[in-house]
């Protein structure tokens, strides 16, 4: 499942979901793999995995991210991190809605572009 929020229980949220069905099924033989979605991408800021055979860590799940390649025509400088963090924050949502044309939504089912 991939949501973008989690509720304060530790659930997920669904809500704004809408109609999108935003869910992979993956089912493994219990061998090392590597699943990742042809034809399609997920927003998501959670996800759930079910069925683990052992404590999951973080070191067991990879993200990967993409977005349409596009050449930076700025430079910011800062000697503020926290500043900095800020800004590399607002680029990748820019760039994590960015697929050949800028698009809205990326978990629900309005991938519109503008």
């Amino acid at each position: 499942m991939h949501p973008p929020y989690g509720n304060q229980d530790g659930s997920l949220y669904y809500g704004n979901l809408r109609g999108a069905k935003a869910i992979d099924i993956f089912k493994s033989d219990g061998a090392v793999a590597f699943y990742q979605p042809t034809f399609t991408y997920h927003g998501f800021r959670y996800a759930e995995i079910i069925n683990y055979p052992r404590d999951l860590t973080t070191s067991d799940i990879r993200k990967v991210r993409v977005n349409t390649a596009v050449k930076p025509n700025t430079e910011f400088k800062t000697s503020d991190q926290l500043l900095y963090n800020i800004q590399q924050n607002c680029l990748r949502g820019q760039l994590s809605n960015l697929m050949s044309i800028p698009t809205d939504c990326s978990q629900r089912d309005e991938r519109l572009g503008w």
